[in-house]
């Protein structure tokens, strides 16, 4: 048994462990109220104290997961919002039934193993530029979050408002401009060898207005949800489990976040890589656009990085050291861009260790 001096300090120990969150103090505290209870208790008394630390450890555990949820709630609604981008489009093709029919039977083939497809406009091009860089930056500036949302910092939000408006302002001049002309463009899908000749069907055409309103470009932002949120009136154990689960949902989606950042490095050097070995490159021509990719990360990835991961700001000092500086004429010079292949081809064997 105890005595009455252990028992006491004891206590006094018990009491700092359950007043503190700190890993290593506890650690400390542990150490000290087993060393007193090896000497002076039974087995039994010996199990059931090592039983209540684990659990206090475990306790720990829950209040730092707690508190960490808290703080990044707070955080990311002070430095972010969420973002979802809906755009709408048309490739100007349908699929032609009837000449699929036709082809497949021709050949003997079941009707599921192919179809046709046929172009009824060709020049959509100004509008698919729109639309396509519209979702390259917005891609660029956000992370990921969940399914339809994307997590977009506030220093990104004017020029990405800005962008939209632009953007859609441009698709709507360009939708004026193609409707000027969009008899015209009918008339010359009628043509034969440079039209759609006998595959043309007048019915398969939409009018102008239908054709417009398969053009869109929508941005709507959101706030980040944070535990207080939670107001309804319901049992306390329901609620303590519904908090319980969006702190859980909280770190899932952090941790896509990151790994999504991580991801597009390891992608982008990937692709680097491919096209530095590619004999079949003039780099005499080719330069400058093929490290586009690392400095756009490198622009956009301190500010995205809004967890502050330590391997990312790895991956973003490397990438500044390595290949942010690498310039036309260095990758002209057949000497210098075998240096600057074999360089960042260990510069990602070395990344993999921060996946």
């Amino acid at each position: 048994m105890l005595t009455k001096e252990a028992k006491k300090e004891m206590a006094e120990l018990k009491k700092q462990k359950k007043a503190t969150t700190d890993r290593h103090k506890l650690i400390d505290l542990d150490a000290k109220i087993e060393s007193i209870e090896n000497n002076q208790m039974s087995t039994s008394e010996l199990a059931a104290l090592r039983k209540d630390i684990e659990k206090s450890h475990l306790d720990v555990d829950k209040k730092i997961a707690k508190e960490k949820s808290e703080k990044l709630g707070k955080r990311l609604a002070e430095k972010a919002l969420l973002a979802d981008l809906t755009i709408s489009s048309w490739n100007g093709s349908i699929t032609d039934k009837k000449t699929t029919n036709e082809i497949l039977d021709n050949k003997s083939a079941n009707r599921d193993r192919g179809r046709f497809t046929k172009k009824l406009f060709m020049d959509i091009t100004p509008l698919k530029t729109i639309t396509r860089r519209m979702y390259h930056e917005y891609r660029s500036k956000t992370a990921a979050w969940e399914e339809g949302r994307r997590l977009l910092p506030v220093e990104f939000f004017e020029y990405l408002t800005k962008l939209h408006r632009d953007c859609s302002d441009e698709l709507e001049t360009a939708l004026e401009e193609f409707g000027k002309n969009y008899d015209q463009y009918k008339e010359e899908a009628k043509k034969s060898i440079t039209g759609l000749g006998d595959l043309y069907n007048e019915e398969e055409f939409p009018t102008f207005d239908e054709f417009k309103r398969k053009w869109k470009i929508r941005l709507d932002f959101f706030p980040i949800p944070e535990k207080n949120h939670f107001i309804l009136k319901a049992e306390k154990n329901l609620i303590d489990e519904m908090k319980s689960s969006f702190e859980q949902s909280m770190s899932s989606k952090e941790d896509v976040a990151v790994q999504e950042l991580k991801d597009r490095v390891f992608e982008s050097i990937g692709k680097i890589v491919e096209r530095l070995s590619d004999k079949k490159i003039h780099f005499s021509k080719k330069g400058k656009e093929i490290m586009n990719p690392v400095r756009e990360l490198v622009d956009v990835l301190p500010t995205l990085n809004l967890f502050d991961d330590k391997n990312i700001a790895k991956m973003i000092d490397d990438l500044k050291k390595n290949l942010y500086e690498v310039t036309d004429e260095d990758l002209k010079q057949d000497k210098k861009r075998k240096a600057i292949l074999k360089n960042t081809k260990e510069l990602l064997e070395k990344m993999a260790d921060y996946a």
